[in-house]
């Protein structure tokens, strides 16, 4: 089973996980008369799910989005699926989230936050049933959470990015993050586990030379440029928070033939074809 494969699995768990809440409270609540019992029927038997992604502007929530989607044709709900269109269009998310909230029609919602603190707080009245994916929310109001552990994921590729510049002839091998949205605690988690492997396996990681990206290719070839200027000799490994800002790392340093032996790591891969490699 492919990583990808296995995100989309994770998208439709979460969607089954809600509908799964949402019969057993139809199945378990009282009602005052037949009307009750027909909305609550109609409710569970074809219930309306929201899902608000961090952004649709990028392959791999795309890829969330169609897996969530599927989900409701396989399970009978009708799935709406938003995104803000940028990992930092916070104020967007969160009305996003507002709308749903205080949409009659919504009797779910599954949420991958941009900003968890601050979700918390916006839930913290809620009386719809939420999951959250990709990033938790610290709330009693999450009924679970879909995702996985950041930080030993990066680790693992951490420790095969070191392998891989071994075999590769580095001597010194030394290793520099382009991370996502900068405070962001799945990034955060990332770029820690990516030192804590990289440095577990014999190499260095230069926490001090992290470039910010904001998990987006464009910019991320921005970051590989500072750090090609900042290191003209080559440096043994370049780690990335997401598969998009690898492919804009990638491009960049493929320019510079002093840069072909650097090797890569990322979470997220998501283009077939295009697996974690020594360049």
């Amino acid at each position: 089973m492919t990583k990808m494969t296995k995100r989309i699995g994770a998208a439709m768990l979460s969607t089954a996980l809600l509908l799964g809440a949402l019969t057993g409270c139809g199945s378990s609540s009282s009602s005052a008369s037949t009307d009750g019992d027909n909305a609550a029927s109609a409710s569970t038997e074809n219930p309306h799910i929201t899902v608000v992604l961090k952004t649709l502007a990028s392959e791999y929530w795309a890829y969330v989005a169609k897996g969530c989607e599927q989900a409701g044709k396989d399970l009978g709900a009708e799935v709406d699926v938003q995104g803000a269109t940028s990992e930092t269009a916070y104020d967007e998310q969160l009305s996003m989230i507002e709308t749903v909230l205080n949409a009659s029609g919504t009797d779910a919602m599954v949420v991958a936050p941009l900003q968890s603190e601050t979700v918390a707080t916006q839930i913290a009245n809620a009386e719809i049933p939420i999951i959250a994916i990709d990033t938790n929310v610290e709330s009693d109001k999450v009924l679970s959470f879909v995702g996985f552990d950041n930080e030993a994921m990066a680790s693992m590729g951490g420790e095969a990015a070191v392998e891989a510049a071994k075999e590769a002839g580095w001597d010194t091998i030394t290793a520099i993050g382009i991370a996502g949205v900068q405070g962001d605690s799945t990034s955060e988690a990332r770029m820690g586990g990516y030192k804590e492997g990289i440095e577990k396996a014999g190499g260095t990681y230069l926490d001090a030379e992290t470039q910010y990206a904001d998990g987006v290719s464009d910019k991320a070839v921005t970051a590989m440029e500072a750090i090609i200027q900042s290191h003209p000799e080559g440096i043994a490994i370049v780690v990335c928070n997401n598969d998009d800002m690898a492919v804009g790392g990638l491009q960049e340093h493929h320019l510079r033939w002093l840069w072909r032996q650097c090797c890569s790591a990322r979470c997220n891969p998501c283009r077939s074809g295009d697996h974690d490699r020594c360049c």
